[in-house]
C-alpha cells in the first residue's frame, strides 16, 4: 500500500512537469507509461530519500516529508482528515459518519465524499501556491473509518458507520470510489485511507488507555464482523490502509 501511495504522490506532484531543475527527467514526461516514469524516479532516489518520503518529519513544516530539490520534489504532508469534509477552516462540514449511516443512503455518502474530494484538492492547490506543507494540506486522506462500533466507552464511535459489517462495507465502497474518482481516470482526485486496521475500538481512556487495551475476540468474530469492511475497502481500490 505504501508503494501505491508513493506512486500517487509522485504522480500528483510531478505530472505538470514544473520545477526548478536543470534536466528534463523521464519521470516528468507525462506522455510516458506509468511504469517507465516510476522506474526512472525510483532509480534516482537513495534508500534514505525513499524512506523520508514515507514518514513524517524532515520537511519545512511539522510532520512534512523532506523536499528533494535536485529532482524538483517538494515537501508533502500525508495526513489529511476527510471523513466529514476536510478538517480545515473555510471548508464544508458534513454530518458525522454515524449520522450518515442512520440514513441508509449510499448516494448521500457518495455525494459527501465527492464534494469533500474537490474541496481537498482545492485546498491542496492553494497550499502549494502559498508554499504551505503542514497538516491537512495534502491529497492523502486518512478516511473513511470502517471500524465496527462495539464499545460505548470508545471515544470515536461517531466516526464509524455503526455495528453492521455489511452497511459499513457498502458505505466504504461508495466513499472510496467517490473520494478517489473514477477507477479509469489517469489521475486520482485524492486517495482514500481506510482505518484503523482492524479491531481498533476499545475504550478511549476509561478504564484504561486504548494504547494498552488488549482486544480479545474470537477468530469467527474477527473474520465475520471486523474484517469484511476492510476487504471491501481493498476491493474498492483504496490506496492506503492505516493500522491501529
Amino acid at each position: 500500500m505504501i508503494l501505491f501511495s508513493l506512486l500517487f504522490l509522485f504522480a500528483g506532484l510531478l505530472k505538470e512537469g514544473k520545477g526548478k531543475i536543470e534536466e528534463d527527467f523521464p519521470f516528468r514526461n507525462v506522455t510516458l507509461d506509468w511504469s517507465v516514469r516510476v522506474d526512472d524516479l525510483v532509480s534516482r532516489l537513495s534508500a534514505h530519500e525513499i524512506i523520508d518520503q514515507m514518514v513524517y518529519g524532515g520537511g519545512r513544516d511539522a510532520h512534512a516529508t523532506a523536499p528533494i530539490p535536485r529532482l524538483g520534489i517538494l515537501s508533502y504532508r500525508w495526513g489529511t482528515e476527510c471523513l466529514r469534509g476536510i478538517a480545515h477552516e473555510n471548508s464544508t462540514g458534513f454530518p458525522q459518519a454515524i449520522n450518515l449511516a442512520s440514513t441508509w443512503n449510499k448516494e448521500l455518502v457518495k455525494a459527501v465524499a465527492n464534494a469533500t474530494a474537490y474541496e481537498v484538492h482545492a485546498h491542496y492547490n492553494a497550499f502549494r501556491k502559498e508554499g504551505v506543507f503542514g497538516v491537512h494540506s495534502g491529497l492523502s486522506c486518512f478516511s473513511p473509518v470502517v471500524n465496527i462500533m462495539r464499545h460505548p466507552l470508545w471515544g470515536r464511535n461517531q466516526e464509524t458507520y455503526g455495528e453492521c459489517p455489511y452497511l459499513t462495507g457498502m458505505f466504504a465502497i461508495y466513499f472510496v470510489h467517490s473520494l478517489q474518482g473514477p477507477p479509469s481516470a489517469r489521475y486520482l482526485n485524492t486517495n482514500a485511507g481506510c482505518k484503523h486496521f482492524d479491531s481498533h475500538n476499545g475504550p478511549e481512556n476509561i478504564p484504561e488507555s486504548r494504547f494498552s487495551f488488549n482486544v480479545k475476540l474470537s477468530e469467527f468474530d474477527w473474520r465475520s464482523t471486523f474484517l469484511p469492511a476492510f476487504r471491501a475497502c481493498v476491493n474498492a481500490g483504496t490506496y492506503s490502509i492505516m493500522c491501529s
